[in-house]
């Protein structure tokens, strides 16, 4: 404990110092927390990701495959909405071929929307931008969240009224190619302001 000149106990000092040291405690302990989120996120990962992989090599067809991955995907991300496309390539387009999530919605989305939501298909012509996304392995913001889902088909006030009906804020995209040409890819739409916390098991 520090005192004055005088010799008294100066408590102004002591609580300051006391007050550093509880501060640099709960930094600790927070940063401690994070790590701890951070290894059971990672050990939930790996274990799904060994699941997806048993369960893909077992896949009787690509869209089995797809399903298996858009199931994974989910299990990982509970509180989103989660789209898998597939390239057609005797139509040349990109066909949503499994869907979760939607359940309770498939009808009001026939109804808001005027499209089917299992059985959405996107132009094979693809933009630089949408070119990049398909191609570049990772997770990103699709531009124009939920109207850049539907990839214009639906008008823009349209997809915003949808979007808050299901409370989607932010929609997400990885591709996967082969041999650099897009092949399909998996959409997440989380609820609300969900973060999504297995990006690389996804990617």
């Amino acid at each position: 404990m520090e005192t004055s000149e005088n010799g008294v106990l100066n408590r102004d000092s002591d609580l300051d110092i006391c007050r550093r040291r509880l501060s640099s405690l709960e930094n600790q302990f927070s940063a401690l927390n994070i790590t701890c989120e951070e290894m059971s996120s990672q050990m939930e990962g790996a274990r799904v990701l060994a699941e997806t992989m048993v369960d893909t090599a077992r896949a009787h067809s690509i869209e089995d495959l797809c399903h298996q991955i858009g199931s994974a995907a989910l299990t990982l991300e509970p509180n989103s909405y989660v789209a898998v496309n597939l390239y057609q390539p005797a139509e040349h387009c990109f066909r949503v071929v499994s869907i979760f999530g939607f359940d309770k919605h498939i009808s009001s989305a026939l109804k808001v929307l005027g499209v089917d939501l299992r059985t959405i298909r996107f132009s094979g012509d693809l933009d630089e931008d949408s070119r990049a996304r398909y191609t570049s392995g990772h997770l990103e913001r699709t531009k124009d969240g939920l109207y850049g889902f539907m990839s214009g088909q639906v008008p823009q006030a349209v997809c915003a009224a949808f979007a808050s009906l299901l409370r989607i804020r932010e929609v997400f995209h990885v591709g996967f190619a082969v041999d650099d040409v897009p092949y399909g890819g998996t959409t997440l739409m989380p609820r609300d302001k969900t973060r999504i916390l297995h990006v690389k098991t996804i990617e």
